[in-house]
């Protein structure tokens, strides 16, 4: 670390959920500088950076905390900010399909604001690609889900759609 920013624990968790979606740092680093930094915001950014690793096993992980039982909102969401950063597109569309079904449904066990929030935070905008445009879409024609989820699909969808159209123009 940089003189005067060696104490600086945000900066070395931006720093190591970098490492960790290129792949340069395995899951016992990041558990080792969890136990260096027992605060909230250790604990947030050791969940954001350990779901950045790109391998299908730490995606398999990340998923199964993501939407299981007994992670805070704030838990769910570091989670979810870090689900996307890396990995294969190819795995990664794997989980598209689980975005739309799991988290919406876990509306029993959160309110409506914390589930929109997690599905802002948690939607896979590096996936630009027409098959998750149509998986999205798809769920939000099924007029089942909760209006904040609607509204956080919806904006991720017209972000996703501004990219694709770029990318087309290219």
């Amino acid at each position: 670390m940089p003189a005067g920013l060696a104490n600086d624990r945000d900066l070395r968790w931006l720093m190591l959920r970098s490492l960790a979606t290129l792949g340069q740092i395995e899951r016992h680093e990041i558990a080792a500088e969890a136990d260096r930094d027992s605060s909230l915001a250790g604990r947030l950014g050791a969940l954001t950076a350990r779901a950045a690793l790109p391998g299908a096993g730490d995606k398999r992980w990340a998923w199964a905390q993501l939407t299981g039982a007994g992670l805070s909102n704030h838990e769910r969401n570091a989670i979810g900010q870090g689900f996307w950063l890396s990995g294969d597109p190819q795995l990664l569309q794997e989980y598209v399909n689980r975005f739309v079904r799991d988290v919406p449904g876990l509306q029993p066990t959160m309110g409506p604001d914390a589930l929109a929030r997690l599905t802002m935070l948690a939607f896979p905008r590096t996936l630009p690609f027409e098959s998750t445009m149509a998986t999205v879409s798809a769920s939000l024609n099924s007029g089942l889900l909760p209006a904040g989820v609607r509204r956080s699909l919806t904006d991720g969808l017209s972000v996703l759609g501004e990219v694709w159209r770029a990318r087309e123009g290219e």
